[in-house]
C-alpha cells in the first residue's frame, strides 16, 4: 500500500476520532446516545459510547481498501471516487453527529439522511462508468452473464439513483423526520428493485430473440 496515494483517505477516516479528542472534555457526562423514530432523544448514555463510532470510518476504509486492490476493480477510476465519496460522507456524517450531541442538538438523524441522498446521488452519477465485476454494481445472473445487459442496466440505474438521490434530500429538509425516514425507505426500495428488474427484462427480452 502507498500510504502517499491513500493519505487524503487516511485523514479523512481519521477525522472523527481527531474531532473526538478535541471535544472529550466539553462533553457533558451524560450524553443523546439514540432518537426514535421521530427524531427525538429516547437513550442517554455515557460519553464512552462514543468510542466505537471513530473505529467504523477506519474498519470501513480497510475494507475498501482491500476490495480496490482486486484486478476487477485495480485500475477502475469510478471506483476510486466512490470510494472517496463514501468515505467523506461516513466521516462527516459521524463527526457531525458528535457536533450536534456536544451542543444536545437533535440534527443528528436528520444529517444521516442527508448523508443517504448525497451518496445515493453521487453513487447514481458514478454506477454508468462501473465496468463488469463480482463486487459492486447491479450484479445479477443476468448482468453477470451478460456485458451489455451490466452497462444498459447501469445506465437505468445510474439514472433512478440520480433522481432518487435529489428527491431523498428535498424530502430530508421539507418534510418531518418520521415521515422522511418511511419515505427515504420506500425509495432506497425502489432503486434496488427496479434494476433487477429491468435486468430480468433485458434478459428475457434476448432470450425471445434466440
Amino acid at each position: 500500500m502507498s500510504l502517499k496515494k491513500e493519505s487524503s483517505l487516511i485523514l479523512i477516516a481519521s477525522m472523527p476520532a481527531l474531532y473526538l479528542a478535541l471535544i472529550w472534555n466539553e462533553l457533558p457526562s451524560k450524553i443523546p446516545t439514540h432518537f426514535n423514530f421521530k427524531g427525538e432523544i429516547d437513550h442517554w448514555g455515557d460519553r464512552i459510547e462514543l468510542l466505537p463510532f471513530i473505529v467504523v470510518p477506519i474498519f470501513l476504509f480497510l475494507i475498501l481498501l482491500i476490495v480496490s486492490k482486486t484486478d476487477a476493480l485495480r485500475n477502475n477510476n469510478a471506483f476510486q471516487v466512490i470510494k472517496l465519496i463514501i468515505m467523506l460522507v461516513v466521516s462527516l456524517t459521524i463527526t457531525l453527529m458528535m457536533y450536534t450531541i456536544k451542543n444536545q442538538s437533535m440534527g443528528t438523524p436528520r444529517l444521516t439522511s442527508v448523508g443517504v441522498g448525497i451518496i445515493t446521488f453521487l453513487s447514481g452519477y458514478f454506477m454508468r462508468n462501473i465496468k463488469p465485476n463480482f463486487l459492486i454494481g447491479i450484479r445479477t445472473p443476468w448482468t453477470l452473464e451478460d456485458e451489455t445487459n451490466w452497462r444498459e442496466t447501469h445506465l437505468v440505474a445510474g439514472r433512478f439513483w440520480l433522481v432518487g438521490g435529489i428527491v431523498i434530500l428535498v424530502i430530508c429538509f421539507f418534510f418531518k423526520f418520521d415521515v422522511a425516514l418511511t419515505v427515504v425507505f420506500i425509495i432506497m426500495g425502489i432503486l434496488v428493485l427496479v434494476p433487477i428488474l429491468y435486468s430480468y427484462r433485458l434478459f428475457i427480452n434476448k432470450k425471445g430473440r434466440e
